[in-house]
């Protein structure tokens, strides 16, 4: 029955295309149009021999062998000058791929050999496209992840991962840096970024924490005198940051020596002595901005001395007054001309507010205080920068509404509650 079915099937497609055929030929052999119906009809017999014999997978290679010659002599008869035939052919050879490799789940084979056929397909494109702009490498690039992550990852490689994938995306920026801007290095700055992530695979476990601290300050140095060389080699600006890296793998190493008071009030003075001797004896006549920080390291030392008292509210708010008089004295002395102190003083008061009213749970009176203290900073800083002209009101308007809500959807509803 089934040999009966495909003998009727190819002789009655024989017949259909020697008709289209001699149509062809007698009204219009300029154009051989008798391709597209002959495509279509040659699908019955295949369909008939493979598919009913449930020959799927040499179906696949039949099938996608004719869909690559249609539209290979389409191309050569209609466009011979561009190879748009590549495209189809593209989608078409999907189909005996998934069937043979993704049909045996050999998952990690389809995606290795999928990306290879992919990126062939960008490179084929770009260079009968654009031959002048090599841009293939930038799907080529998101392809490859996709089987070394099935490979590496799958068997649970992990650092080696890290490391291969690293390697992928320095070469690939380093590309991109040798393609478009040779003259101008600036690969380093993402590859920087990039080794953060092998080399914490390797080194951030506690029994190498000291070491990954060393490690990763190194590299920050080396990255900034990298930079510095690199853009602005006559002012070697990279060493005052040294001082700053220093404290990381110090503190790591010391330990639980670094938790003491001894520790911090050394490392107080250091650092105090440090930013003195900066300002005042490299940059000669320049503003004293090192009072600035003092107080906020000074604290450290305090806060250790103090210990569990550190952590209370009282503590807490006694700081904030010590902070805000400190800078207050140091507005009218450092800087007089120019009142900033309001700037420190507005955020300082919403943490002192937000500390009494959330234990309070005291949510009107929260939203009350905060709404006139926002109103004075508004008119303060209207007053002091831009006296002629009045735009306070406008964000006074707009938080005027917050305690009118509390108010009517909260107390009002408790109210109403009580009363039922």
């Amino acid at each position: 029955m089934k040999y009966r079915s495909f003998t009727f099937a190819a002789l009655g497609s024989l017949l259909i295309i020697a008709f289209f055929f001699v149509t062809n030929y007698l009204t219009s052999w300029g154009h051989p149009w008798f391709i597209y119906p002959t495509f279509l009809v040659v699908w019955w017999p295949m369909s008939m021999l493979f598919a009913a014999n449930k020959k799927f997978k040499l179906f696949s290679i039949i099938g996608t062998i004719w869909i690559s010659l249609f539209f290979i002599a389409v191309n050569l008869i209609t466009s011979p000058g561009y190879l748009w035939c590549i495209y189809p052919i593209f989608a078409a050879l999907w189909w005996p791929l998934s069937m043979y490799v993704a049909g045996a789940k050999k998952y990690k084979l389809y995606s290795v050999l999928a990306s290879i056929m992919t990126i062939a397909f960008f490179a084929a494109v770009n260079y009968i496209s654009s031959p002048n702009t090599l841009w293939f490498f930038y799907p080529a690039f998101a392809i490859i992840w996709w089987p070394l992550s099935l490979l590496i990852c799958g068997a649970k490689k992990y650092k080696l991962y890290s490391v291969i994938m690293s390697l992928v995306i320095i070469a690939f920026f380093g590309l991109l840096n040798l393609l478009y801007s040779a003259d101008y290095l600036w690969f380093y700055y993402p590859t920087f970024l990039v080794l953060w992530w092998p080399l914490s695979m390797f080194f951030a476990k506690k029994k190498f924490i000291k070491l990954y601290s060393v490690i990763m300050s190194l590299s920050m140095v080396a990255f900034l005198a990298l930079t510095n060389y690199f853009n602005t080699p006559n002012i070697w600006w990279f060493q005052y940051t040294i001082f700053y890296f220093l404290w990381w793998p110090i503190v790591m190493l010391l330990g639980k020596k670094a938790k003491t008071l001894a520790f911090s009030i050394i490392s107080a003075a250091i650092i105090i002595a440090y930013h003195v001797w900066l300002n005042l004896y490299l940059m000669p006549g320049v503003f004293p901005w090192f009072w600035y920080m003092v107080l906020p390291v000074l604290w450290w030392p305090v806060c250790i001395a103090l210990k569990d008292r550190a952590k209370s509210g009282k503590f807490f708010l006694v700081s904030l007054a010590i902070f805000f008089a400190y800078y207050i004295v140091l507005n009218i002395i450092l800087s007089p001309t120019y009142i900033w102190i309001p700037y420190l003083t507005y955020p300082a008061l919403w943490l002192a507010m937000g500390l009494y009213f959330y234990k309070k749970n005291k949510l009107l009176l929260f939203s009350i205080t905060a709404t006139v203290i926002t109103a004075a900073f508004f008119i303060t800083i209207n007053v002091i920068h831009t006296p002629n002209h009045i735009w306070a009101v406008y964000p006074i308007f707009i938080i005027l509404w917050w305690p009118l809500s509390v108010y009517f959807y909260k107390v009002r509803e408790k109210k109403r509650q009580v009363e039922s």
